[in-house]
């Protein structure tokens, strides 16, 4: 879960960022107008990627899945649900804020988060064992996390952990991807460069610092 945040939905928004598709002090009213009650118009995307949003750390929607019929209902209840502080006072970790950001990226580049993360990322620097929902010859390779005894009740093996990203089909901004040690430092390479790769410029060194 938490390489998902880091390593796909973050990088993903900075270089819509650079694109001027997306701001950091865009508002979430912008997106969701009914994003309403004290201090949401002032949460931004800033906030969503520094968890200092207000919103929860996260809600079982697993637990009543039936209650949903599509990804919209559950962005409806964390759009309607109340902020836990006002935003920026505090940081506190946050599944919720991701989703939200997920969907916002979806929206304003008309493409999915996992198509947009490989291509503008795990192709360009050679991540060829990192996937949301990786193949099933795979398994081999994929460590399992443990027996859900909650939810699926089955030992949680090459499909996503976390039970909400799972609801999602396995893609979502706050969890789902799969990754290696050595993928991983790819992309952390690409940051201590500021945003160049082999020579050529990924993203913007003023976005990354």
């Amino acid at each position: 879960a938490s390489l998902t945040k880091v390593i796909s939905t973050t990088p993903v928004s900075i270089k819509l960022i650079s694109q001027n598709k997306l701001s950091i002090n865009y508002t979430l009213d912008q997106f969701y107008p009914n994003f309403l009650g004290d201090d949401k118009s002032s949460v931004t995307i800033n906030h969503l990627l520094t968890h200092s949003s207000g919103m929860k750390p996260f809600i079982e929607f697993f637990l009543k899945e039936d209650n949903y019929s599509s990804s919209d209902d559950i962005i409806a209840e964390i759009i309607n649900a109340d902020l836990n502080y006002k935003p920026g006072e505090e940081f506190q970790y946050s599944d919720l804020g991701m989703i939200v950001l997920k969907e916002i990226i979806e929206t304003v580049s008309k493409r999915e988060l996992d198509h947009l993360a490989n291509s503008w990322f795990f192709k360009p620097l050679g991540m060829n064992n990192t996937f949301y929902n990786p193949p099933t010859d795979l398994i081999s390779r994929i460590v399992p996390t443990e027996f859900d005894s909650v939810y699926r009740n089955e030992l949680v093996h090459g499909v996503v952990h976390d039970e909400n990203a799972y609801v999602l089909g396995g893609v979502a901004g706050h969890a789902g991807l799969f990754s290696t040690a050595e993928d991983v430092a790819k992309l952390a390479q690409l940051f201590v460069n500021e945003g160049t790769w082999l020579g050529n410029r990924i993203l913007w060194s003023s976005l990354v610092r």
